[in-house]
């Protein structure tokens, strides 16, 4: 019987040797790839820091009326000697400056520090916010705590009136909504405004209805879910 002879395997074709490095095409996939992810978890991180900076303000606007109601009953200011104690300013509050008669600050502390420490607007900068509390004059109208707006503070008025605006340091990074709470206890949220930094601040009685004018702070109630006296729409805050 005759054998088949074997037939040589034939080996392949040898595969060229890879460059070291990516082609152009991967280097293209790889960045599109990453400008997806991009694209996706910027606005998630803005958006949980905004949420997380929001709720921090929300929280020191509560403490912020526990704290005006023990000030004013504790009449710790009472400028016309009636024995009805009147509202504070920030630094007041917070005992970084001295109430009217006095030369030195109360022993205070019933809001942070940092609050207190307010530039020559009458606003403190606290973390990713801005805040401003304002008391009338003798027309009603809301003036934050200067050098040159502390004497024309109404007592009075000062007894029954109060707000406080917090904005974002920049809208839409630090934070989506601006913030407003008075004497009556309810914060309210706006965003329709885009209150933003130094250049687009709040007034005074921005979210008061009943009156034509944003500073006012004496007449009107809260908006609820409407238009405040600043035209912005002003909902309950969570």
């Amino acid at each position: 019987m005759s054998l088949t002879p074997c037939t040589p395997a034939v080996a392949p074709p040898a595969r060229p040797p890879r460059a070291d490095g990516f082609t152009l095409v991967e280097i293209a996939i790889t960045l599109a790839v990453l400008a997806l992810l991009a694209t996706m978890a910027v606005p998630n991180y803005l958006g949980s820091r905004a949420a997380s900076n929001e709720a921090a303000v929300v929280a020191t606007l509560r403490s912020l009326v526990d704290a005006q109601s023990k000030f004013r009953l504790a009449a710790h200011v009472d400028r016309d000697d009636d024995g009805i104690g009147e509202h504070g300013t920030l630094g007041e509050l917070a005992g970084r400056r001295p109430i009217p008669g006095d030369s030195t600050p109360l022993d205070l502390h019933l809001l942070p520090a940092v609050l207190g420490d307010t530039d020559a607007n009458g606003r403190s900068r606290c973390g990713n916010y801005w805040f401003a509390i304002h008391l009338a004059d003798a027309e009603g109208h809301g003036r934050a705590d200067t050098s040159g707006t502390r004497a024309l503070t109404d007592p009075d008025l000062a007894e029954l009136h109060w707000t406080c605006v917090a904005w974002p340091v920049e809208h839409g990074v630090t934070g989506e909504h601006t913030y407003f709470v008075n004497e009556q206890g309810e914060i309210r949220r706006n965003r329709t405004e885009r209150y933003s930094g130094t250049t687009r601040v709040p007034p005074a009685g921005a979210a008061l209805v009943g009156g034509q004018d944003p500073q006012q702070i004496t007449r009107g109630r809260v908006a609820t879910n409407e238009l405040g006296a600043d035209g912005g729409v002003w909902l309950t805050a969570k």
